[in-house]
């Protein structure tokens, strides 16, 4: 009987973690996306090459925003241009508001409890950006008004 309620049990925790994995924007899409959102930034439109350091266990991450063209590389602490903070990281809010780093995750958690200013989500199986316009004016970035249209916006 214990052995039948662990396998129920074991199987629950398969299926939800899976479901949880499976609604998460792939890393590819999230570079892409990401990339896109840079140029609506007036601080990194005119950057060259963007410096992303990547806070958490995202190795997928790190590989597709250097194949779209940035500079990105696993770290512990804000530095760069901008911030990724992985799920299950911990957002360096005070930090990258005070070194004026855009800060940026695919966890819509992060925005919604203004610990980053955007993310990039799922809403109706499709991807959508969330924006916490009081983290982003805290890390003194501005996004222009055609992307903020298309963002949902947390103030």
């Amino acid at each position: 009987m214990r052995t039948r309620t662990a396998i129920v049990l074991m199987g629950m925790f398969v299926a939800l973690g899976s479901n949880v994995l499976a609604q998460t924007v792939p890393a590819t899409l999230q570079a892409a996306l990401l990339k896109k959102i840079f140029s609506f930034d007036k601080s990194l439109s005119g950057k060259a090459a963007i410096d992303v350091v990547v806070i958490g266990s995202a190795d997928d991450v790190v590989a597709a925003l250097n194949a779209v063209g940035m500079k990105a590389k696993s770290g512990s602490e804000v530095g760069g241009d901008v911030v990724y903070v992985a799920a299950g990281a911990t957002p360096p809010k005070a930090a990258s508001a005070k070194a004026g780093i855009l800060s940026v995750s695919a966890s819509t958690a992060f925005v919604e409890k203004g610990q980053v200013s955007v993310a990039i989500g799922l809403e109706d199986g499709k991807p959508k950006i969330y924006v916490n316009l009081g983290q982003l004016k805290a890390e003194k970035h501005e996004l222009s008004a055609d992307l903020l249209k298309l963002a949902k916006i947390i103030q």
